[in-house]
C-alpha cells in the first residue's frame, strides 16, 4: 500500500467545485425556478389567514377608598405576575364564554379546541396582548374584540375591587356583626338592671367600718389595762391604812370613764369645793375597784376577738362576691365593645365596597380593540417564494455535488482486480 494513501485529503478544491456546479448549471436554475413557482402555487391555493390584536392593561391604583384601615385590600393587579393573568385568559370560564358569546362561529371553528387554537397571549411590565387568527379579518377582529372584553370582566371580577360578590359577603358579615352587638348590649342591660355592685360596696363599706371601730375599741382597752394596771402597781406599794390621794382617785375615775366609754374621750369639767371630801374609799376598796376595771376590760376583749373573727369572714365573702360580679359586668362590657367595634369596623367597609362596586372601569382595562386587518398575516407570498427557490438551489447544488461524486467513484471501482481464489 503506498504511503500517501495512509493519509485522508482533507483540502477542499474550489475551483472544482464551481467547475462541478457550472456544469449542472442548467439543472440548477431550472430546480430553483421550479421550486420558487411551486412555492407561489402553494401560497396561492391555501386560504388567506387573518390576524387582529387587542390589548388590555393593569392600570395602577389611582385613589385608594377606605374608611377603616382595619380591613385593608392588599390585591394589587399590576404587582401580580402576568402569568396569572395569560392563565386567566386562556382559562377554560374565558374560553367558554367566548365561544358561548360568539355567534355565528368563526369559518372553520366547529368546538371550543378550535377556538383555543386560534387564540394567543402574552404579556410584560402590565400589558397584555391578544391575537386572533382567523380566515375572515371580521372573525379575526371579532373574536380578538369579543375575548378581551371577556377577560377584562372576569379579571375585575376574581381580582378587581368591583365584585358584587365581596360586597355581599361584608353585608351578611355586617348583619351578623348587628346581631351579635344587640344580643351583647341585652346581655349587659340585664345585667345592670339585678346589678348588686352598689349593694356589695354598701356592705363591705359597713362591715370594714365595723372591723375598724372594734379595732380601734380593742387598742383602745389594751392602752386602758395597761394603765389601770400601772395604777393598781402603785397603789400595791402603799400600806392598807394609808389614805388615798386625790390624783390617784382622780387617775381611777377617768380609766374607768374610758373603760365604760369605749375608749372615747368626752370633755369632763369638775368643781370641787373641798377635794378631801371627793371619796372616803379606802385604799382596798380603791384596788378593788380597778380590779374590776380589769375584770371588765378582759371580758370585753373577749367579745371583740370574737366580733372579729365573726367579722373576717364576712368581709371575704362579700369581697369575693363583689369582685365576680365586677369582673362578669367587665366581661359584658368588654362584649358590648368588641361588637361595637366590629359592627362599626364592617359598616365602613360595606359603604366602601359599594361606592367602589360602583366604578364599571376597574383596574384591569382594555387599552386598545382590534380592526379588521387588510392584509391577511399569512401565507406569505413573496417570503415563500424567496424560501422555496433557496431550498430549490440548495437541494439542485446538493446533488449536483453528489452525482458528480458518484461518477468520480464507479471507474476506481471497476478498475481494481479481482481477488485470486
Amino acid at each position: 500500500m503506498p504511503e500517501e494513501d495512509l493519509y485522508f485529503d482533507d483540502t477542499i478544491d474550489v475551483r472544482r467545485l464551481v467547475k462541478t456546479l457550472w456544469q449542472y448549471r442548467r439543472w440548477i436554475v431550472a430546480l430553483t425556478f421550479g421550486a420558487a413557482l411551486a412555492a407561489l402555487l402553494v401560497s396561492l391555493v391555501l386560504p388567506p389567514t387573518y390576524e387582529a390584536t387587542a390589548l388590555a392593561v393593569m392600570t395602577p391604583t389611582q385613589y385608594k377608598l377606605q374608611f377603616d384601615p382595619r380591613i385593608e385590600t392588599v390585591v394589587d393587579p399590576v404587582n401580580m405576575q402576568m402569568d396569572v393573568y395569560t392563565g386567566l385568559a386562556t382559562s377554560d370560564n374565558v374560553i367558554q364564554q367566548v365561544f358561548s358569546g360568539l355567534d355565528p362561529l368563526p369559518v372553520g371553528i366547529e368546538n371550543i379546541k378550535g377556538l383555543r387554537d386560534m387564540l394567543d397571549v402574552s404579556g410584560k411590565n402590565g400589558l397584555l396582548t391578544f391575537t386572533a387568527k382567523a380566515r375572515s379579518s371580521q372573525d379575526a377582529a371579532r373574536v380578538v374584540n369579543l375575548w378581551v372584553e371577556t377577560f377584562v370582566t372576569e379579571a375585575n371580577r376574581v381580582y378587581g375591587t368591583s365584585d358584587k360578590e365581596q360586597l355581599t359577603f361584608f353585608q351578611a358579615q355586617f348583619a351578623d356583626a348587628g346581631e351579635r352587638l344587640q344580643q351583647a348590649e341585652d346581655a349587659l342591660t340585664q345585667f345592670v338592671a339585678q346589678d348588686e355592685v352598689s349593694i356589695l360596696k354598701n356592705q363591705l363599706d359597713a362591715l370594714n367600718s365595723t372591723q375598724r371601730d372594734y379595732l380601734a375599741t380593742q387598742r383602745s382597752l389594751v392602752v386602758a389595762r395597761q394603765d389601770v394596771e400601772a395604777l393598781l402597781t402603785k397603789l400595791e406599794t402603799r400600806t392598807e391604812n394609808a389614805p388615798t390621794d386625790f390624783a390617784d382617785q382622780m387617775s381611777a375615775l377617768f380609766l374607768e370613764l374610758r373603760v365604760f366609754n369605749g375608749g372615747g374621750n368626752y370633755p369632763l369639767q369638775l368643781q370641787l369645793s373641798d377635794p378631801v371630801t371627793f371619796s372616803d374609799a379606802s385604799l382596798s376598796e380603791q384596788k378593788q375597784t380597778l380590779r374590776a376595771i380589769l375584770d371588765i376590760i378582759d371580758s370585753r376583749l373577749e367579745e371583740l376577738d370574737t366580733e372579729l373573727q365573726a367579722l373576717e369572714p364576712q368581709i371575704l365573702a362579700t369581697q369575693g362576691e363583689l369582685h365576680e360580679t365586677q369582673l362578669e359586668r367587665a366581661r359584658l362590657e368588654r362584649e358590648v365593645s368588641l361588637a361595637r367595634d366590629t359592627y362599626t369596623a364592617l359598616a365602613h367597609k360595606v359603604d366602601e365596597v359599594s361606592i367602589v362596586t360602583q366604578d364599571s372601569v376597574g383596574q384591569v382595562r382594555i387599552a386598545s380593540t382590534a380592526l379588521p386587518p387588510v392584509k391577511p398575516a399569512s401565507p406569505r407570498k413573496l417570503l415563500n417564494i424567496v424560501i422555496g427557490g433557496m431550498l430549490g438551489a440548495m437541494v439542485s447544488m446538493g446533488g449536483a455535488l453528489a452525482l458528480e461524486w458518484w461518477r468520480e467513484e464507479e471507474p476506481q471501482e471497476s478498475s481494481e482486480p479481482m481477488a485470486a481464489d
